[in-house]
Formats: structure tokens, sequence, C-alpha cells
């Protein structure tokens, strides 16, 4: 199709998602809806719905859908497969310095199962470093590397370097 929208398999979009996608699309937008979590139990959880409405690449993610069109999808050379975790945020940096782009102010609902088995400080502190990095100029593998180390509470497979 002329659209593409990607949606994470925990995340449940808005009913009408399509019509609200179309219109914004349609007017050359890319963009994602706000975020809410299905189990709130947290402060920082409950203030999901506010903090995804700053109109910044800081508080973009894949949890809030994304979607765009295809010509400008194939323009930026889509999504840097290089990137195992991160993906998302990595292309809509580079949508955020070439197109529109959209916040839709209606909310996809994402699962909170990650947070409740982590703890919801210790996973915001550990996106919160992957996001330091990434800024820093941290590379793809590295990222991965923490990612399985620390959230997917796996054993890196190497020794973790900076550099990487």
């Amino acid at each position: 199709g002329e659209l593409l929208y990607f949606l994470h398999a925990d995340t449940f979009p808005p009913k009408g998602f399509d019509r609200q996608v179309i219109a914004k699309a349609q007017l050359g937008h890319a963009g994602c809806f706000r975020l809410k979590f299905d189990h709130p139990n947290h402060l920082l959880l409950m203030l999901a719905p506010l903090v995804t409405q700053i109109h910044s690449n800081w508080f973009r993610g894949g949890d809030q859908s994304l979607f765009i069109r295809k010509e400008q999808f194939e323009a930026l050379h889509g999504f840097n497969e290089a990137y195992l975790v991160y993906e998302d945020v990595e292309f809509i940096e580079r949508i955020y310095q070439q197109y529109d782009f959209e916040i839709i102010n209606d909310y996809v609902t994402t699962s909170a199962r990650k947070f409740e088995q982590i703890g919801t400080l210790r996973l915001y502190f550990y996106f919160l470093i992957i996001h330091i990095k990434y800024r820093q100029g941290v590379g793809p593998v590295a990222l991965w590397e923490y990612y399985k180390w620390k959230i997917a509470q796996t054993k890196p497979e190497k020794q973790f370097h900076l550099s990487n």
C-alpha cells in the first residue's frame, strides 16, 4: 500500500485509528499516537500519556506505533537493519529531520508486562541508559548487548564495550 503502519505485538491501537492515520498521512505527515499502559500501576507509567504528547524525539518509541507514507519510508531507506533494538527510535530521528511528525491526540495501549517483570524504575533507568548511549554515538551492537544483558536478562555473549 501507499501507507505503512508499524505496531508492536503487545500494543493495541485505538478504535478508528485507521481513519486518523490516513487523515494525517494525506497531509504528508508521518507520526504516532500518544501512549498509555494497560496496567499503570506506577506513577511513571501513569505519566506516560502526558509525556508522550511532548513533541521531541526524546519521547518517541515503537510502543507508540508509527505511520509513514511508503514513499517517505523508501526515501529514508527504511529501518537500519544493523539495529536489533532501538531501530524504531533511530528511524524516527531520521523522520524528524526530513518530514513533519505528527503526534495524534489519541492513545495506543501497550503492555506494562516488562515493567512489572523488571521493575518500573529499573526498566526506565535501563532505557534511559540506552538512549544516552545512542546519543553518545554507541553503535547498534553495543546497544543490543546492553539490552540483552539488562532488559532481556541474558548473559552477554562477549565482554561489553562502549566502542561497539
